[in-house]
């Protein structure tokens, strides 16, 4: 009897997916999710049914059953709600689902141990939310209104979840979230803090959403004088008018400085964000930012070859905001604006993405939409849109049919809305009152910004705070207290110059060559989302890896060659650096203790002696093969040995392939495609046996001075006859890795190591102690 449960952001309208869950929970979940988890418990224990456990749901705080409400609908606008049995004529007399809301977001638990993804994923990095809700008052933004009123955690609360989730998953990057960076009151402190105490983990730290005119040089300095990520700037429109309406006054000699005093301050690519179809926008606007970026690319010009990327998103009309009545560009309005940018923007400096026009539209329509689309929903997804996120996959003509099919059209949703009619949506509280939305939809069309509270001292009268004068006076000593705090470091200690100075100095280093095994679900993930793993095992085990110089610093770990997906090893090697002794037994009981299942070290040794990098050592590889003969039917009759049975047939194939004096195959590689001659890579290719249904082969793989080779589905492919794809079942093990000189072949941990020579003052520094942790 399992129930389904929705949250996040678009519970604030989740009335076109109504059909489809039991709850939803509005608003913030840390209290819901407990208090559901508890209730799932109890439903267990007692036998409930599906009914009861909903029933005793709804007095949950913040849960939204929408099986209580049924809404009647005339023109496209709600005309009368039924709630409980009670039926209202006047919509907007219902009762209505407040939010959950954590005032004390200093208390608030926050996960500090989460999954580690074994693959690249978006966001993959250390998530610290340092701020919640948000007081500017973007008239577009939705999170800027359903969040408020904006909540703080203290420096030392984000510094200790940052320094404990890096430590619990080993990432390389912690990005501290909040709809405005810079309006955290304590920001020029928490950078100041991070710069010195992920100075010797080579952390990158990530501020999303700098606003322009918070972007102070003590900001831009702390950032610079860390591991860099991104640097992204939002003007969204590029007219001081166009601002005007939207509630972002700020100038254009703010955003070509703020992106100025980013070049300069080491990055080399800067994102902004634009947005076209915005209310009262006009060709003059959309002009105004073929120019801006005409100014922003001779910036970087100048600027020494530095780039900007320019990303252009379509307006959408959201629930709960000052733009909610407003009209969305149609598909048609949509592709001319963007295609006017894309023929008016240029330049070697200036990169142009823009958002696809036929996503908005049905972003659009879901966004606003009400119960009637559900319907559409499942003929959507009957009709295959599942994976519509993928733009390959996408399919506008479906979405258009399914509405078709649910008696609706897309204008039906995309048109403006009458102010003084019920919308589909108002049945849920944001904590912000219709009537100021109304007001800011006003000072929108008078061209008024709006002031911060705590900027203007004054509450604007939202509706969000329970207690406004309380809320602004805790809010305002709260800022008295990190500008007094401006001047002081939170860490004493050591600044980050100092450190670095001495790690300069440093030039010890102690290498250890490691051997170690991918099998099981390792085998499946990618070369370098491999040494990602490695990387952060490292990490997250407190190995004192050394890291390279430079902007992006890297951990100083050194691979061979690249082991294909879905191939299996037992002989995977990699070169670590580390700062001080530590014993080889030690490495790998610290690693294994935070890798991935599937990968393990099984030994390591130092290396005392200067040696040539892996790619460069490695003349042979071994593999074991596995084929199942049941795909090998095919082959033997085509080849004309059907009559043979397993054992000679294999025989006859490997007589056949080792007789050629060459084997010309095609590679095709992302930019081209390559001949090679395959036989001058296969040194050896003998079968073992065969049992169960199965063919055991042993394979020899030469690698040239170049570090090229051949892949054994290559070989296999040329030896059966039969295209690479099909053979990508077969077992293939790597089972060793060889460098060979004369005639001798020994394992890559063989080479590179023995004693110091006598009287080498290095050497004796190395061999002092290796149990330095």
């Amino acid at each position: 009897m399992p129930l389904v449960i929705g949250g996040g952001p678009c519970t604030f309208n989740p009335e076109p997916l109504w059909e489809f869950f039991d709850l939803f929970v509005v608003g913030d979940g840390e209290d819901v999710v407990s208090n559901l988890a508890e209730l799932w418990e109890s439903c267990k224990r007692e036998g409930w049914t599906r009914a009861e456990a909903i029933s005793r749901a709804r007095d949950i705080p913040g849960v939204y059953v929408p099986g209580d409400y049924e809404f009647e609908y005339s023109c496209g606008y709600v005309s009368k709600v039924t709630h409980a049995g009670k039926v209202y004529e006047d919509p907007f007399a219902v009762p209505k689902v407040e939010r959950a809301f954590v005032e004390d977001l200093e208390s608030a638990p926050y996960p500090e141990k989460r999954a580690v993804p074994n693959i690249a994923v978006v966001h993959d990095r250390a998530p610290v939310e340092m701020m919640r809700g948000f007081l500017r008052g973007c008239r577009f933004c939705q999170a800027g209104y359903i969040c408020r009123p904006a909540r703080e955690r203290s420096v030392g609360n984000v510094t200790g979840l940052a320094e404990s989730i890096i430590a619990n998953t080993g990432f390389e990057e912690v990005s501290f979230l909040s709809l405005s960076s810079g309006d955290y009151s304590g920001i020029e402190r928490l950078i100041r803090h991070s710069a010195m105490g992920f100075a010797g983990h080579k952390v990158a730290v990530s501020l999303p959403s700098l606003r322009v005119e918070t972007m102070t040089q003590a900001i831009v300095d702390g950032i610079r004088s860390m591991k860099k990520t991104g640097f992204t700037v939002a003007p969204e429109a590029a007219t001081e008018r166009l601002r005007r309406v939207i509630n972002k006054p700020i100038s254009n000699e703010m955003v070509l400085d703020a992106v100025r005093r980013a070049f300069i301050a080491g990055w080399k690519r800067v994102k902004l964000y634009f947005m076209i179809g915005l209310p009262s926008e006009t060709d003059e606007d959309i002009d105004a930012i073929v120019e801006l970026a005409r100014q922003l690319g001779s910036l970087a010009r100048s600027s020494g070859g530095c780039k900007v990327a320019i990303s252009i998103s379509t307006f959408i009309p959201k629930p709960h905001t000052a733009f909610q009545w407003a009209p969305q560009a149609s598909h048609a309005e949509i592709v001319a604006k963007f295609s006017r940018l894309r023929h008016s923007i240029s330049g070697r400096n200036v990169e142009l993405k823009w958002h696809n026009a036929e996503m908005s539209v049905i972003e659009g329509i879901l966004c606003r939409g009400d119960r009637r689309l559900s319907a559409a929903v499942e003929s959507a997804w009957r009709s295959g849109c599942v994976l519509d996120n993928w733009s390959e996959e996408f399919s506008f003509d479906r979405w258009m049919a399914a509405l078709e099919g649910a008696g609706l059209t897309y204008q039906d949703y995309v048109a403006e809305r009458e102010p003084d009619k019920f919308l589909p949506w108002e049945h849920i509280s944001c904590g912000v009152s219709r009537r100021f939305l109304l007001g800011e939809r006003d000072a929108a069309e008078k061209e008024r910004p709006t002031p911060d509270c705590l900027v203007s001292g004054e509450c604007q009268l939202c509706g969000a705070c329970s207690d406004a004068s309380s809320y602004l006076k805790k809010m305002q000593a709260t800022q008295r207290a990190a500008e007094r705090s401006k001047g002081v470091s939170s860490m004493g200690g050591t600044s980050r110059r100092e450190t670095m100075g001495r790690a300069s100095a440093r030039k010890l280093a102690f290498p250890l060559r490691c051997k170690y095994e991918r099998t099981g679900p390792s085998k499946f993930i990618s070369h370098l989302e491999a040494l990602t793993a490695l990387g952060r095992a490292a990490r997250q085990s407190g190995l004192p890896v050394e890291f390279s110089k430079g902007f992006n610093p890297q951990p100083r770990i050194s691979a061979g060659l690249p082991l294909s997906t879905g191939h299996a090893s037992l002989a995977e090697y990699v070169d670590i650096r580390v700062t001080r002794p530590v014993s080889p037994e030690k490495v790998i009981s610290l690693m294994n203790d935070c890798l991935m299942e599937g990968i393990r070290f099984v030994a390591a040794r130092h290396l005392f002696r200067k040696s040539l990098s892996l790619c460069a050592l490695v003349s042979e590889i071994d593999y074991s093969v596995v084929v199942s003969l049941g795909r090998l039917a095919e082959a033997g009759h085509a080849l004309g040995l059907g009559h043979l049975d397993e054992s000679q047939f294999h025989e006859e194939l490997i007589e056949r392939l080792l007789s050629q004096r060459s084997i010309m195959v095609s590679k095709v590689t992302p930019k081209r495609r390559v001949e090679i001659d395959l036989r001058r890579f296969v040194g050896a290719l003998n079968m073992t046996g065969v049992e169960g249904g199965k063919a055991y082969l042993g394979m020899t793989l030469k690698v040239d001075r170049n570090g090229r080779t051949a892949r054994p589905a290559m070989v296999l492919s040329a030896l059966y006859g039969l295209r690479e794809n099909i053979l990508y079942f077969s077992d293939i093990t790597r089972m060793e890795q060889y460098y060979r000189r004369g005639g001798m072949r020994r394992p890559l941990l063989d080479v590179g190591g023995g004693l110091a020579p006598r009287g080498d003052r290095l050497g004796r520094a190395r061999t002092r102690s290796w149990d330095g942790l």
